[in-house]
């Protein structure tokens, strides 16, 4: 689907040219990675969870496989060193088993890397923040103060020929839908444009780029794939 047509934004393009500074695609499906990095503490535990499934009538080991297969073992991958392959392809990260103490030991190491990394972006980014604050506008400031981006779902794209871009938000926990209207948009990146309504906000950031300016940015996930966005505008009206 090719970038709209907007005559009051001068820059507009799906060229892939979107992306985040600290809250990447990659962290992201790290963290995924270390949120199923949690195992069993006991067999006790393990057949507990075992049992709890046959109530339900589902079979653990299956779906387990399954999650594995599609959805874990691409990521680790991905983003594992190749030395660590073997041991991704042949199942030993599976919650089915407990992990070897070798193996175990390099997953809390892992681990402990992982969120060392996490926390040094987040404090970076906020750090970031704090120091560009005063030289955002007033209106800009409000999306970091009083709109709850994660898990937000997008409702209504729309750039629009005034040079403006709204979009609508039904934020977790409200009853009514936000609206915010980026002004004097001069920059807009949309990746997936396609994807866009319906996806749900994983993370945000906030930049300031030049007097006047600011950079808005956002990290998306489809039932598809994760896509990300990015405007440069000049005001936002949050209602």
């Amino acid at each position: 689907m090719a970038a709209p047509s907007v005559a009051g934004i001068g820059d507009i393009s799906n060229d892939g040219g979107v992306e985040l500074k600290y809250f990447t695609k990659a962290m992201y499906e790290q963290m995924q990675i270390r949120g199923y990095l949690v195992y069993p503490e006991s067999e006790q535990e393990l057949e507990a969870d075992k049992a709890w499934y046959v109530e339900q009538g589902r079979d653990y080991d299956k779906e387990a496989k399954e999650m594995y297969k599609w959805f874990i073992q691409p990521l680790m991958l991905k983003h594992f060193p190749s030395s660590i392959h073997p041991q991704v392809l042949d199942g030993s990260f599976m919650k089915t088993r407990w992990p070897s103490p070798e193996l175990a030991a390099w997953i809390r190491e892992w681990k402990g890397n992982w969120d060392a990394e996490w926390k040094r972006r987040c404090d970076e980014y906020r750090d970031r923040y704090e120091q560009i604050m005063q030289n955002l506008p007033a209106d800009a400031r409000q999306l970091w103060e009083n709109v709850r981006f994660h898990d937000a779902r997008i409702q209504v794209f729309t750039p629009r020929d005034d040079g403006s871009v709204e979009i609508v938000l039904d934020e977790v926990g409200k009853e009514q839908f936000t609206r915010l209207i980026f002004q004097n948009v001069k920059s807009l990146r949309v990746e997936k444009p396609e994807l866009l309504q319906g996806s749900m906000c994983l993370y945000e950031e906030i930049d300031w780029t030049e007097p006047h300016w600011f950079e808005f940015r956002l990290l998306l996930e489809a039932p598809r794939e994760m896509h990300e966005l990015s405007l440069v505008a000049g005001g936002v009206n949050i209602e």
